[in-house]
């Protein structure tokens, strides 16, 4: 084949393409393939043409000549434009890259969405090596030379191979590729396109950066070359998946995609000049930027900026205790010694230490040097054992190993940075610093109140600075002290070495010393350089070692250092302190100052003597005369014990603790008196007593003079009171005379002597318990006393119980043997033997205790639920939250109703949270005002109780409440105004009390309450309008009071309303048409008012989820709507007892799960719609009123039906056979219509019938007598029949019983049965509405079992119910 022939072929088949293409739309992705194919193919016939010598003329309109007459232009025209170009154009290819996604494919493509992936994953991970990089690592202050070169090579390569600048610079400044873009792919736009190579853009210069930093931030090759390659790595991610996709890694479309973009080329811009170049300049000029960074970080890097310029050091002393002198900071010096810089010490009056960095052989590493000459390499004393060969920077080497020069290893120490701003702070005011000397103090005294040093030798107290021809003797640049000299040891010497003070002897320290002091001092400073060392005297020299002494805290003495027994390791040549044995000892300045250290206890400094007061003594007056037996009121201080002890009879313990002091006063007159005394003891921990006194006595021979009244403790060990009275003084009714006793030391007994038989004395006392300054609390009265006696006073309560309790409980009530005195008496046997407990005088658990033990013994109860261990634990009904009292529960059904008292001390609990508390019909009480101290309530249940009284006001203040149930009480008047404070509240529940007045209009700031409950109570009144600021009522019932008004259309406004029960009130007017908008209501019941009105259509738009409605005996009238059957889970629907009108509507068929239907007692007409025998109906009333026609034969459909009642209308016919198909019908009531016979056979088979009333029909006697003989009736009860099996428990008399209707009345009771576990059957008669049956058991301990059976269905009740079991019966 000719190759111009070839040619031609080929145009002919792609001609035959494009038809297909136009023809075939939805096939556009197949014919884009073959297309492609053939491209390809017309490509690889190309050169081929060529090569054969076939001419091609170019025309300058870009025409070509010699070529088929085939129009390619028309099918392919990027590759006819690209033909058309000038031989001399350039053509460029499409960027393979994931960016080609973004602007080629369409959008949300699988293709665009893996860029866009890709995209934020290269974004994601340069900002994650950024932000860990400046997280995490610090510019290092220099590197070496070879990492050097490196990071300048890595840049240059950063830029060079960074193509995704240089072609998103291209693609933004001349927009090449745009024209063949738009025609070869669908999903091209220029929007895209920009926004795509901007991003491109961003991110090449974000590599960049991250490059940069990583490069500048590391320190040696290897992290250099590894951290540069991991970003070249992320920046290349966009080509990888381009060429995973090319290979179909991607699927197919994005393989087709790939290729076709990898097939794309599109002519070099035709711009000219400079601008043509002008995308190259901006990257050369990126590079140089780059380049100006790296030598800015190397200018940075050269000027020691980066490096600490000040270092804090502190040396340890378990190695070489003369390190510690070396602690302290360290300033920078920029002599260069390998680069890098040395620091000197900056406090030479400690040291002149110096760290270097050295190279020893092939090791380069750090040193440190005692001296102050420069080079410390050729003399290093310390070395790090970690080479650093690229470390610019000591602080590398602060973590390693340092070694001696004999390889002995040291702990390590502290190496910090020093903030320049923060020197002075940091570095501490150094006892001598220079400009700022100070000098020490001249003697050191032993704390008066420790034992001092002590081991087998008796070491001094005090010490003295050594002195050589006025000038301080100094060891290590701190002055020595000396102490006493004796004969075995020498000299006492106390001097620094290093890091710590260290006490020992002459004699220890230096061989054959001498008692001369100038000899010590000569052999003292020769030998300085080793006294750190037995190795002078082979022993170890050292008694006690201080604590260590930091650069910080070094003030040149050893004032207030803690002191430890010196203890030599093996091996070690010097001591180490011994921490588990610490010195009694703490040295102070002896020199006393006014300001800066004064005398004690008011002693007056002269002259840096102290002159002492108060019978102290001592260097600084710091000894107290405690305990020597005599009161010293300057001590008599708690903190003092009393002088210790010496000023209360309780506690002294002198040999002057029985002197005997007279005085002539007592009992408010001068008498003689005689016997210990203790006027000055001020224990708070001692109960002061009061004795009141009155006596008479009738004139008679031989009086005699006196008698005597002691009162005396613990065998005579203290006599608080022991005074000689005369038995006819003239003086005023019941004088008194105080006394203290410690409850720590009774029993105590008061006793009279010396009164003769035959006199005619009469005395009467008192034992007032005196802690209660306000209040005469008696602890003992005695009438009559007419001869020697004795009395055993009564325990008198400690002292720090009633401290702890004042406020708590009335003072009156101690000592009367109520349940609070029993209390406070249990507590007191608790503490009983504890001295001092003023710690828990303010105690708020004591206060619990008492509140628990209180209502335990208010309680009555046989078995006492407290005990000695904690009261967290004490029972079930006690919960505690750390150690407070938070929730106090219990429930009188399940575990026996209390009884007694519910005492009021609950609100001493005031951490509580929670209170549940029901079930106990038999404990009264009230609610007192104290209430308001539970501020941290939230639930405050107490409900099926006897609670009695009012609710108070301080209610109010229980501002965290969330729930207040109080019902099933006796409490009665009004509700308080107060309430609207607890803002927090969802539920109320005040039902079931005997509350009146109205509801408080102020109760509208309740506006998170949710359940609103006050039935049967006795308010009145209108229903205020509060609802309106309520935001999520679910819950309303006001049922059984004396409510009287409209209801408020404000009540309709909450839509998430599910209940609202109003009957038996006496409500007016209409149901509010709000109420059309409560989607949620489920039980709707207002029986039982005087409301009027139609009810309007769009209430049963909305209410498809009611479940009950009930608006019998009131006064609505009209036509029900239609709207009604809009109702559909309506189960229970009494309209009974109004006035509507009109037929049925036929809509009520579809209430599927209806089982009652009251529609009784209205004006309803029309015929009974048979559809409404398809529901599952069990009680069906529609008696009085005027239907009319047939009973619809479908009643048999009615199988679950019990109840059915179509007397007083106007129906016609005959009784349907179906009716015997409602074998469960237990009622039926057909009477007064015109209903005729005979009566069919099949309503003999209704076996379970109870009551039947037939009269009033066209039916003869004798067939309605037949029928009520064939079924056994008996007429005897003409409504209502309940049977139940009652079988009795263990005390049958015990157990009672009863049936109430809606308003309360019994309509049937029994009970006090004879025979124990019996079963009685009982059968009574009963109205319609008598729903509640009540079983009682007289001492709560139930246990009789009940079967119940009413209108066919059973209820059942189960032994073990405590007091009472209510079941409403007509549910």
């Amino acid at each position: 084949m000719g190759l111009q022939e070839g040619d031609s072929n080929l145009a002919d088949e792609l001609v035959a393409l494009k038809q297909a293409m136009e023809d075939l739309k939805t096939k556009n992705e197949k014919l884009e393939e073959k297309t492609s194919n053939l491209e390809s193919r017309l490509e690889k016939k190309t050169p081929q043409t060529s090569s054969e010598g076939i001419s091609r003329t170019i025309l300058p309109s870009g025409q070509l000549l010699g070529s088929s007459s085939l129009d390619i232009n028309s099918t392919f025209p990027e590759q006819s434009q690209r033909e058309q170009m000038p031989c001399e154009i350039e053509m460029i290819q499409s960027n393979c890259d994931v960016y080609s996604f973004l602007y080629c494919a369409p959008f949300a493509s699988f293709s665009m969405v893996l860029g866009s992936m890709v995209v934020c994953l290269q974004f994601s991970l340069f900002l994650l090596f950024l932000a860990d990089l400046l997280d995490t690592q610090s510019l290092p202050p220099d590197v070496g030379i070879l990492v050097r070169c490196t990071q300048f090579i890595c840049v240059l390569v950063c830029f060079l191979a960074q193509t995704d600048i240089r072609n998103s610079l291209r693609a933004l400044l001349y927009c090449e590729a745009t024209g063949v873009l738009r025609k070869r792919f669908v999903g091209f736009s220029m929007g895209k396109f920009f926004l795509s190579n901007l991003v491109m853009l961003v991110q090449g210069l974000l590599s960049i950066t991250v490059v940069t930093a990583l490069i500048v931030y590391s320190d040696n090759v290897f992290d250099l070359l590894l951290n540069f390659t991991a970003v070249i790595f992320v920046s290349e991610l966009d080509e990888l998946t381009f060429q995973m996709a090319v290979l179909g890694y991607a699927g197919s479309p994005t393989e087709k995609l790939a290729k076709r973009i990898q097939r794309t080329q599109f002519p070099q811009s035709n711009v000219k000049g400079c601008r043509k170049y002008l995308h190259i300049y901006i990257f050369l000029a990126l590079l140089l930027g780059g380049y100006g960074f790296l030598f800015s970080i190397l200018h940075l890097q050269r000027s020691d900026e980066l490096l600490p310029q000040y270092l804090k050091v502190e040396f340890g002393d378990n190695v070489d205790p003369t390190l510690g002198l070396y602690s302290g900071c360290y300033r920078i010096v920029k002599t260069s010694t390998l680069g890098r810089v040395s620091y000197m010490q900056t406090e030479p009056q400690r040291g002149q230490g110096r760290f270097q960095y050295c190279k020893d052989g092939d090791t380069r590493s750090w040193i440190f040097a005692p001296g102050d000459f420069e080079n410390a390499c050729l003399d290093p004393y310390l070395r790090s054992s970690e080479e650093r060969a690229t470390s610019f920077d000591l602080l590398d080497a602060k973590g390693d190993q340092w070694l001696l020069r004999d390889g002995t290893p040291i702990s390590k120490f502290q190496l910090v940075e020093v903030n320049p701003n923060r020197f002075e702070s940091e570095c501490g005011d150094i006892w001598n610093r220079q400009g700022k000397k100070e000098n020490p103090c001249p003697s050191l005294t032993m704390d008066a109140s420790l034992t001092g040093f002590v081991d087998n030798y008796d070491w001094s107290k005090n010490f003295d600075i050594l002195t050589d021809k006025d000038q301080f003797v100094t060891y290590y640049q701190h002055p020595v002290f000396i102490g006493q000299f004796s004969e075995s040891e020498g000299y006492e010497v106390i001097f620094f070495t290093g890091r710590r003070w260290v006490l020992t002897s002459a004699l220890r320290l230096l061989a054959n010393a001498t008692a001369s002091l100038s000899d010590f001092i000569t052999r003292f400073r020769s030998n300085e350089l080793w006294l750190l060392s037995p190795s002078a005297t082979k022993t170890r020299p050292f008694a006690f070692v201080s604590e260590a002494v930091a650069q910080a805290t070094d003030r040149g003495t050893p004032l207030g250092l803690r002191w430890y027994t010196a203890q030599y390791a093996e091996g070690v040549d010097f001591a180490i302190a011994d921490i588990g044995r610490p010195s009694d000892a703490l040295l102070r300045c002896g020199n006393c100052d006014a300001d800066t250290n004064p005398c004690r206890y008011e002693g007056i400094c002269t002259n840096g003597s102290c002159e002492c007061l108060h019978g102290a003594n001592g260097t600084l007056c710091d000894i107290k005369p405690l305990g020597n037996g005599v009161c010293n009121l300057y001590f008599n201080k708690d903190v003092e014990n009393y002088d210790g002890g010496d000023c209360c009879a309780a506690t002294c313990q002198g040999r002057k603790c029985d002197l005997v002091i007279d005085t002539e006063f007592a009992f408010g007159h001068t008498l003689p008196k005689a016997g210990t005394s203790f006027p000055n003891c001020i224990d708070p921990t001692l109960n002061p007593l009061k004795i009141e006194l009155n006596s008479t006595i009738e004139d008679v021979d031989g009086i005699f003079d006196f008698y005597t009244l002691k009162v005396e403790c613990q065998d005579g060990r203290e006599l608080p009171l022991n005074v000689f009275l005369d038995p006819n003084p003239q003086l005023s009714e019941f004088p008194s005379q105080a006394i203290k006793i410690s409850d720590t030391l009774t029993p105590c007994a008061l006793s009279f002597s010396g009164i003769q038989l035959w006199s005619k004395l009469s005395i009467t006392f008192q034992i007032l318990d005196d802690f209660f300054d306000d209040e005469k609390v008696v602890v003992m009265r005695k009438e009559s006393v007419t001869a020697d006696d004795i009395f055993e006073m009564p325990i008198v309560y400690n002292r720090c119980l009633k401290s702890a309790l004042k406020g708590a409980i009335d003072p009156t009530e101690l000592y009367t043997r109520s349940y609070r005195d029993n209390a406070t008496a249990w507590l007191h046997q608790e503490l009983s033997g504890t001295v001092d407990c003023a710690r828990d005088a303010n105690d708020e658990r004591l206060v619990e205790r008492y509140a628990l033990v209180a209502m335990s013994y208010a309680e009555l109860s046989p078995q006492r639920w407290i005990s000695p261990r904690d009261h967290c634990f004490w029972s079930s009904r006690v919960t505690c939250k750390g150690d407070r009292i938070s929730s106090l529960a219990y429930d009188g059904y399940n575990n026996g109703g209390l009884g007694g008292l519910w005492a009021e001390e609950f609100t001493l609990l005031t951490s509580l949270e929670t209170i549940d508390v029901f079930g106990n019909k038999e404990i009264v009480g009230t609610l007192p005002s104290t209430i308001g101290h539970l501020s941290a309530m939230r639930s405050f249940v107490l409900s099926e109780n006897a609670i009695a009284g009012t609710i108070p006001t301080e209610v109010g203040r229980m501002v965290e409440t969330e729930l207040l149930g109080l019902w099933t009480n006796n409490l009665e008047g009004t509700i308080p105004v107060e309430i609207s404070a607890l803002t927090k509240l969802t539920k109320l529940f005040f039902y079931k009390n005997f509350l009146t007045g109205t509801i408080p209009e102020e109760l509208k700031l309740l506006t998170r309450l949710e359940i609103f409950n006050v039935f049967d109570n006795m308010l009145s009144g209108s229903i205020p309008d509060i609802f309106g600021e309520y935001s999520s009522l679910v819950e309303f019932d006001w049922r059984t009071n004396r409510f009287t008004g409209t209801i408020p259309a404000s009540l309709g406004m909450h839509t998430g309303l599910s209940d609202i029960r109003l009957y038996d009130n006496l409500l007016t007017g209409s149901i509010p048409v709000e109420f059309s908008r409560l989607q949620e209501l489920l039980w709707l019941r207002l029986e039982n008012n005087r409301m009027s009105g139609e009810i309007e259509p769009s209430f049963f738009a909305n209410w498809s989820s009611l479940l009950d409605l009930r608006l019998s005996n009131q006064f609505f009238s009209g036509q029900l709507p239609t709207e009604i059957g809009s109702m559909v889970s309506i189960e229970n629907l009494r309209l009974d007892n109004n006035e509507f009108v009109g037929p049925i509507p036929t809509q009520l068929s579809g209430f599927q799960n209806l089982t009652k239907l009251y529609l009784d007692s209205n004006s309803f007409t029309g015929l009974i719609n048979p559809e409404m025998m398809n529901l599952p109906l069990q009680i069906l009333k529609l008696q009085n009123n005027t239907f009319r026609g047939p009973i619809p034969t479908e009643v048999g459909l009615l199988d679950g039906l019990s109840y059915l009642n179509l007397g007083d209308n106007v129906l016609t016919g005959k009784v349907p056979s179906e009716i015997g198909l409602l074998t469960g019908l237990q009622f039926l009531f057909v009477n007064n219509n015109r209903l005729s016979g005979p009566l069919p056979s099949e309503i003999f088979q209704l076996t379970n019938l109870r009551r039947i009333d037939l009269s009033g029909n066209n039916i003869s006697e004798e067939e309605i007598s037949n029928l009520i003989s064939a079924l056994g009736l008996d007429f005897s009860c003409d409504e209502m029949i309940v049977e139940f099996v009652l079988a009795t428990d263990d005390w049958p008399n015990d157990t009672t019983w009863e049936i109430t209707t809606s308003d309360g009345t019994v309509a049937a009771s029994g009970g006090g049965y004879s025979l124990d576990s019996y079963a009685y059957e009982e059968k009574v008669c009963v109205p319609l509405d008598a729903c509640t049956f009540t079983i009682l058991d007289k001492f709560e301990d139930g246990g009789p079992t009940v079967d119940i059976t009413r209108l066919g269905k059973r209820y059942q009740i189960y032994g073990a119910f405590a007091d009472k079991v209510v079941v409403d019966i007509c549910e």
